[in-house]
């Protein structure tokens, strides 16, 4: 008899956790032979998992419930335990980090929390008080922390993230697992995807998001330090959507330094024009203040681009030796580590074929192994938590046989 899995989907409507499920959910149903799976997600989410599988089921909650927290919280209580019940649901993953209060009742938990901007304070008040997604991002902390504190076993997708729970929840990496993000091949700096370059000439690249936490005002500040540098040709080019409020300051700042000429955003670029807009880069610039598992930095990774990457979170952790790094709140650091890859390009190119080398250790199919092995811990626990009392979820130092998170790369050497 297969192990049934329910995947809570409902919440991923854009970024990282839906790059997650999106690339995730076909190698799980190619490798998990044992277990069948079950997706809970709207129809429109659905369409984006669409594939020919052999052992994945949707369940449809409906569109009203995806656009709002009040409904979801409904359709979770009225819902979610006769689904348990219905498919003898062995496990519930959370695949947003959210467990539903009660769940942990009916069966075994497994969370993987995919947003570490909620627990950035410093971060988050940079949003105005009367801003909804600051009052949201503080919902949101105490949402995970107590979701965490009932999870049988939890996901990381970087060894950050376990370092900032264990300060919130001590002894909670005990019931941790480490397993990183894979990366898509269609972004391998040797492939030979003919599509066109949304972008023409030399230029510096930032994909992400416009917003106060990734630092696209200290770039542009930095960019028109090397501007001042006759020498210095390159133009700079921010990819990606925007959070309207931070947008405006970002307009403003490109006017006020002059640098409508130079420096421009594309808006958002779909995804299959993405690894050529990488490729054709003369270096790649991240200067995020927080992540979980930047997939945009294994992207530019896998397509062997010279890094100058933010020194916090855990882009140091996956970059290592293979990028530059700088204070992204510091103009002048940015500068600094841009200036050190464009005028030295031996360099560069050295780093961005060490970046290439270590990509290759993040691949989808190795996440799915090592989230096979936490799913099945999972159930090991929550059997156990169950039959000596529902609400007990210990921090008891039991061993299993899965990968723990010890420090080390999940991933690293993986077949």
């Amino acid at each position: 008899m297969k192990t049934k899995v329910l995947i809570d989907a409902v919440a991923l409507r854009s970024g990282g956790g839906v790059t997650h499920v999106v690339s995730l959910l076909p190698e799980l149903d190619r490798a998990a032979e044992n277990m069948e799976f079950f997706v809970v997600t709207g129809r429109q989410q659905w369409k984006r998992l669409d594939r020919s599988y052999r052992n994945v089921q949707w369940i449809d909650c409906g569109e009203a419930t995806v656009e709002s927290l009040l409904a979801r919280q409904r359709f979770y209580k009225r819902n979610i335990p006769k689904i348990i019940r219905k498919h003898g649901i062995d496990v519930y993953y959370a695949i947003s980090g959210l467990i539903p209060r009660g769940v942990e009742a009916l069966t075994a938990t497994v969370s993987c929390p995919q947003n570490m901007l909620p627990f950035a304070r410093e971060e988050r008040s940079k949003y105005s008080f009367l801003d909804k997604t600051r009052w949201r991002l503080r919902i949101l902390e105490n949402a995970y922390l107590d979701s965490l504190r009932r999870t049988d076993v939890v996901i990381l997708i970087s060894e950050y993230g376990g370092r900032v729970f264990e300060t919130h929840i001590p002894g909670i990496t005990e019931r941790c697992r480490l397993v990183y993000h894979g990366v898509d091949p269609a972004f391998n700096a040797e492939s030979d995807a003919a599509v066109q370059k949304p972008v023409d000439g030399e230029y510096i690249l930032y994909v992400s998001i416009l917003n106060y936490y990734k630092y696209q005002v200290e770039l542009l500040r930095a960019f028109a330090i090397l501007c001042l540098d006759e020498r210095f040709t390159a133009n700079l080019v921010l990819a990606g959507p925007a959070y309207p409020p931070y947008k405006t300051r970002v307009l403003k700042e490109l006017d006020s330094l002059n640098l409508s000429g130079r420096a421009k955003w594309i808006g958002f670029v779909d995804r299959e024009h993405l690894p050529p807009l990488y490729r054709g880069a003369r270096l790649c610039v991240f200067p995020s203040g927080v992540e979980f598992c930047p997939n945009i930095q294994l992207e530019m990774m896998r397509s062997g681009c010279p890094m100058a990457l933010s020194n916090r979170g855990p882009m140091p952790e996956i970059g290592r030796n293979a990028a530059v790094y700088f204070d992204p709140s510091k103009p002048d650091e940015i500068a600094r580590a841009m200036r050190s890859l464009y005028f030295a390009p031996r360099l560069a190119e050295k780093l961005g074929r060490r970046a290439f080398g270590l990509s290759q250790e993040f691949s989808w199919s190795n996440t799915a192994k090592r989230t096979i092995a936490a799913l099945s811990e999972g159930i090991q626990r929550g059997q156990k938590r169950l039959a000596n009392g529902p609400s007990l979820i210990a921090l008891d130092g039991q061993r299993f046989d899965g990968q723990r998170f010890d420090g080390q790369c999940c991933n690293k050497g993986a077949a």
